[in-house]
């Protein structure tokens, strides 16, 4: 701390002005004591025995990220979980088995996976995953032509729906008994 006038001794109606340095990696926060405030520099008149404190606080130069996930994880780049300020910290949301990512929330939002962000401040947020559903809606349309209920049990894909890409073509299906069909038009699921 400086005084203006230099001393520690003044005479009766001095006006002292406290002007607070801080240290490397802190910051003025505040006087307290006869002289309160943030104003830097400040003045008092001395009109008495009087006692300042200047407090200094220690500039924040890591912050935490906090990840939330259920049914799946968060892979960080670079890894950790504190990073210096101004890291950029790209996040990977990885679903279990059975699941698939639907979104972040939190100081990260949308559904763009990998996504990044910038660590300025302590952050937290959450990956949600949500289960695949095991059973689908299908509709059939008919183009040219329409769709009719056979007399035959219920028709199976002859490809499983992982090995299918949008938009969800069968070009074969076979009934239930195991009589093979060809639709003159693929069938196209819908979900």
């Amino acid at each position: 701390m400086q005084l203006s006038p230099a001393g520690g001794i003044y005479d009766s109606a001095t006006v002292v002005t406290f002007t607070a340095i801080p240290d490397s990696g802190y910051f003025f926060s505040g006087w307290s004591g006869d002289l309160s405030g943030i104003a830097n520099p400040d003045s008092l008149v001395m009109d008495t025995a009087k006692a300042v404190t200047a407090t200094f606080t220690r500039i924040p130069s890591q912050f935490d990220l906090t990840i939330t996930a259920v049914n799946g994880n968060v892979q960080l780049s670079p890894a950790g979980g504190i990073y210096d300020s101004a890291t950029v910290v790209t996040l990977t949301a990885v679903p279990d088995s059975g699941y698939f990512f639907s979104g972040w929330s939190g100081d990260l939002t949308g559904i763009a996976n990998p996504d990044s962000l910038v660590m300025d401040t302590a952050k937290a947020v959450t990956a949600t995953f949500t289960r695949i559903p095991s059973q689908f809606d299908l509709a059939i349309t008919a183009v040219n032509g329409n769709v009719q209920s056979a007399a035959r049990p219920a028709a199976s894909m002859t490809a499983p729906p992982s090995s299918l890409s949008p938009p969800y073509l069968i070009p074969d299906i076979s009934s239930a008994d195991g009589a093979a069909t060809s639709p003159e038009s693929p069938i196209r699921i819908v979900w």
